[in-house]
């Protein structure tokens, strides 16, 4: 598909939605203001317990748990979107390490989670977890930086260093245009060309990054992206 929208320009795009959001568009400002110092570790968690609530034995929702019509399991349907998250406030990614199988027994044949860690170009290392396992605890990006740090509690984001700055609320900006409704602006000439050009290059890094977090899965090796 890369191939074929060098050779005939178009709208190449995918529903994502995390990185569009106003308080994530937030962080991403503090990070591009280097208001985090040096950025050495990150996490994302995007979860739920799709499992155990058997969500997939609706009909019209069995394909989730079918590999060969979604391609995956937990880890390509929601660590999908947690890894398109993180490649786009923190770039390209060089090599990964995950673990990714099934806990619950439920919808044998296909994975129900998956963790993976992932070295960025940028030295950053990060981790992302994907689950329809997940009984509790918090989803959302955790960053932590030399000077500040990003954290979510139930809806709402917090910064602050310990002994240098107290938690405090992160104030959200304005969204923009996400899912279907990204895709109408990009047809609507809404979208900057630079907005396009960063999104297809995020989604076919993304495809990427899953792919070797799968290969990484099958040979328990650190295993390169393909640039």
């Amino acid at each position: 598909m890369a191939a074929l929208v060098r050779a005939h320009p178009g709208v190449l795009f995918c529903g994502f939605f995390l990185p569009f959001t106003g308080e994530l568009r937030a962080a991403e400002a503090m990070l591009g203001r280097g208001d985090f110092g040096r950025v050495t570790r990150i996490r994302v968690r995007n979860s739920h317990f799709g499992a155990y609530g058997r969500w997939f034995d609706n009909p019209d929702l069995r394909w989730f748990a079918e590999p060969g019509l979604a391609g995956g399991g937990a880890f390509m349907d929601v660590g999908t979107h947690a890894v398109h998250l993180v490649r786009t406030l923190f770039g390209p990614v060089r090599e990964v390490w995950a673990e990714i199988g099934n806990h619950a027994g439920i919808y044998l044949g296909c994975d129900d989670y998956g963790v993976a860690h992932l070295r960025f170009a940028s030295g950053v290392l990060g981790t992302v977890e994907a689950a329809w396992t997940q009984t509790g605890g918090e989803n959302g990006l955790e960053i932590i930086g030399s000077e500040n740090s990003l954290w979510q509690v139930g809806r709402d984001y917090f910064t602050g260093c310990h002994g240098r700055a107290e938690p405090q609320p992160l104030a959200a900006v304005a969204s923009r245009p996400a899912q279907v409704h990204r895709l109408v602006a990009a047809i609507r000439g809404e979208l900057t060309p630079m907005e396009c050009t960063q999104d297809l290059a995020a989604t076919l890094d993304t495809v990427a990054i899953i792919a070797a977090c799968y290969d990484s899965a099958q040979t328990g090796l650190w295993t390169r992206v393909p640039a």
